[in-house]
């Protein structure tokens, strides 16, 4: 027999080796997908949806940006999921923009957990394949779907649609303001979940999200505690939290590497760019780091943030052009009193993690946590599973081996 020959049945048992060591891991699904884990065992496990997707459904409604699928793929009892974003028509963030800023966001992915990783990017075949899509949730429509490129980003950009990770059953940071209404104890959680979305996004260089609110962050339904540990500048910061932070929809990001497409794009005119989605027509061409101070403005909205909270902070260096599309948008974005404490200057955002830190620091510790999450302003992140996690793991593999000797 050739050696390089592998048969179905050596195919299947590779997999089922694959989703033990998963298993092993990381016991809980979601949680592997979610700190990147799954990645580092399977990378391929999303990298075409063509095939091995199980089952497909519908998310939310549809809106003026489109809609969104979760599908959903299980090997061997261990389910994972992700999500695929259509655009509605060509008035939609561009999702081509929207898979070339997660791309660049990818790259952060083993040093924090905040972003959410974006996997490939299609275009459905023809009108008829994407209406499946829209009213059918037609699993048979995704082995059809082609590659794209960024001349159709412009010519055809109402058929692209994009594929990134899914946090299962997530529930929106609003939902958690609006708890908080009734339960004034979650004011813990939602620091800290202010904390790890703060904490990053200074060390992104370049960059701005441009549409920071509350239904943007989304949050893991988890009722054990994380245990955070975040180091900046060799000194370590530690609290714990029920929920881990991600940040979705990049379609009006702006970051570093923004004029590289723009260069893509240079031989088509900027009204024919902005009439296919692409943020400039909204945000500008520049980073606007102010307006993502827009998340702290909606928490004093609803009292957890005193409305002084920027009042005695530093201010950064940086400063916002009168004229500019940034100054259109922070005074779009934030309303008067809190623009009164930016007249000596923008705050520091560095800052902003300094005070997170004083607030969390007055609030009660909360039970023993799941896992530990190391995360660091200069080294990879690391997730430390509870030796309850390990040692189920090791069982596995001993019963396992037990059965293989006999």
């Amino acid at each position: 027999m050739n050696p390089m020959f592998i048969t179905p049945e050596k195919r299947k048992q590779e997999r089922r080796q694959q989703t033990e060591r998963l298993k092993q891991i990381c016991p809980v699904s979601g949680e592997c997908v979610l700190f990147g884990i799954i990645d580092d065992i399977y990378p391929q496990w999303f990298s075409d949806i063509r095939s091995g997707i199980t089952s497909i459904r519908p998310i939310g409604g549809v809106s003026q940006n489109g809609f969104v699928r979760e599908l959903k793929r299980s090997e061997d009892g261990y389910d994972s999921y992700v999500v695929l974003k259509s655009n509605l028509d060509r008035t939609s963030d561009n999702l081509y923009y929207e898979w070339w800023v997660g791309q660049y966001l990818n790259t952060f992915l083993k040093r924090f957990p905040l972003f959410v990783k974006t996997y490939g990017i299609y275009e459905y075949e023809n009108e008829v394949d994407k209406n499946l899509m829209l009213h059918n949730s037609d699993l048979d429509v995704l082995p059809h779907l082609k590659e794209t490129s960024i001349r159709h980003s412009i010519e055809e950009p109402e058929n692209i649609c994009i594929v990134v990770q899914q946090v299962h059953k997530a529930k929106s940071f609003k939902s958690l303001l609006d708890d908080y209404e009734e339960h004034p104890e979650l004011k813990h959680e939602i620091l800290c979940v202010l904390y790890q979305v703060y904490f990053v996004l200074p060390l992104i260089p370049g960059f701005s999200h441009n549409d920071l609110h509350y239904e943007n962050v989304i949050l893991t339904p988890n009722e054990k505690y994380y245990h955070y540990e975040y180091t900046k500048a060799g000194r370590t910061f530690t609290f714990q939290c029920r929920y881990a932070a991600k940040i979705i929809d990049y379609g009006r990001c702006i970051y570093s590497g923004t004029n590289l497409i723009r260069g893509e794009l240079a031989k088509y005119t900027d009204d024919e760019q902005r009439q296919s989605g692409y943020p400039w027509k909204h945000v500008g061409y520049d980073p606007c780091p102010t307006v993502d101070l827009m998340l702290l403005k909606v928490c004093m909205d609803y009292k957890v943030l005193d409305p002084s909270f920027f009042q005695d902070m530093k201010r950064s260096i940086y400063t916002i052009p009168k004229d500019s599309e940034c100054n259109a948008l922070v005074y779009s974005k934030l309303t008067s009193p809190v623009l009164r404490q930016f007249r000596k200057g923008i705050p520091d955002m560095h800052d902003v993690v300094t005070q997170l830190e004083t607030l969390i620091s007055r609030e009660p510790r909360t039970p023993s946590p799941w896992c530990t999450i190391h995360v660091s302003d200069v080294a990879d992140m690391r997730v430390v599973w509870p030796q309850a996690a390990q040692a189920a793991g090791t069982r596995r593999k001993s019963k396992k081996s037990r059965r293989v000797r006999r």
